[in-house]
């Protein structure tokens, strides 16, 4: 058949005639063979066996951020929390928790009325120094490694306030005079003290002659150092359709205020849309100002069994510390973005 077309083409062109009597026409043909056959084998090798070479077009990105005050209300926090001075940012409370000190170990000389300084009549008692040397002192039953602000109501003037970790060693705390206090309708003496030491004990003791000492009321306020903040579980990773889910977390943003004396750190962990099931968490990682890549944590990789098990969902913690009293930092929000498991939707022509 192919011998019959040939004589065809030989006796209509006559290029074709004059090709075939070429010297090495032969030759040439059996090259174009088997180029031929190459691209034939090449291209089912492509096809068949190196897919991705022909990339498909990425799944859907979505985002979620957290920056309303609703979003930080739904979350969980610890008390060194503040989510209501400005509304839509997370900050550490300006002010602090006060100490329990009923139950407290007290000790005195003399011991007389030595629990009048902690009782609820703050203005109305007192446990009196008579003598030179007489002292009162508490235990607060374990170190506290905080800021603390104590305030103290005395009816005449205070010579020596200490205090110790280990009722052994004692060093002296700064007194600032706060003169007369509505509190307690004016006393003479009243008296604010800072102290950013570890403490347990607290000591005070008249060393002066000439005047008593009366000791209405004794107050302690452990100023916050830290504060915890949580998303909400099945808060960051809903898709809002049907058959969507993530299939990989991407990155984390913040916008933040960082101030001197003062550190905010992030960690992350997967869980499910109710919390029933949590995840591993992340080390803690500092937002330096560009994006942290969530793809860098083992802990966040999405495999087919959480798929199948809906542990798509992921939260955050922010955690803010401070050294200084006065630093306030701030977190206004942050974002975290990820990929779903469909392609995007269809361009629409405008």
């Amino acid at each position: 058949m192919l011998t019959n077309h040939h004589h065809y083409l030989r006796d209509k062109y006559r290029w074709y005639h004059l090709w075939h009597t070429h010297p090495h026409h032969s030759k040439i043909h059996w090259g174009l063979l088997v180029v031929y056959c190459l691209t034939i084998v090449l291209t089912i090798d492509i096809i068949l066996f190196t897919p991705n070479i022909i990339q498909l077009p990425k799944s859907a990105d979505q985002s979620k951020s957290i920056t309303t005050q609703t979003d930080w209300q739904a979350g969980s926090s610890d008390g060194g929390v503040d989510l209501t001075t400005n509304p839509g940012d997370i900050k550490m409370s300006a002010g602090g928790a006060v100490i329990d000190l009923s139950g407290k170990t007290i000790t005195a000389n003399p011991d007389t009325d030595k629990s009048n300084p902690i009782d609820a009549n703050s203005c109305g008692t007192a446990w009196n120094a008579v003598n030179n040397g007489n002292w009162w002192k508490i235990d607060l039953g374990e170190s506290i490694d905080t800021v603390i602000n104590l305030k103290f109501f005395g009816s005449a003037g205070v010579d020596s306030m200490e205090y110790s970790n280990n009722d052994i060693d004692w060093s002296a705390l700064t007194k600032k005079e706060g003169g007369a206090d509505s509190e307690c309708g004016g006393l003479p003496n009243y008296y604010r003290i800072t102290n950013q030491e570890s403490l347990r004990y607290i000591r005070i003791t008249r060393i002066s002659e000439g005047f008593g000492f009366g000791l209405n009321n004794v107050e302690i306020t452990q100023v916050g150092t830290s504060a915890t903040h949580t998303s909400a579980a099945g808060q960051i990773g809903g898709t809002g359709e049907s058959g969507r889910y993530v299939a990989d977390f991407l990155n984390f943003t913040a916008s933040e205020s960082e101030v001197d004396n003062s550190d905010i750190r992030y960690r992350f962990r997967k869980t499910d849309s109710n919390g029933s099931w949590t995840g591993d968490w992340t080390d803690y990682v500092d937002h330096t100002g560009s994006a942290i890549n969530l793809q860098n944590y083992s802990q966040l990789t999405i495999s087919s069994a959480d798929v199948d098990a809906g542990h798509t969902y992921i939260q955050a913690e922010t955690k803010i510390t401070r050294t200084d009293v006065a630093a306030a930092p701030t977190v206004s929000d942050y974002s975290i973005s990820y990929h779903t498991n469909k392609r995007p939707n269809k361009p629409t022509g405008q």
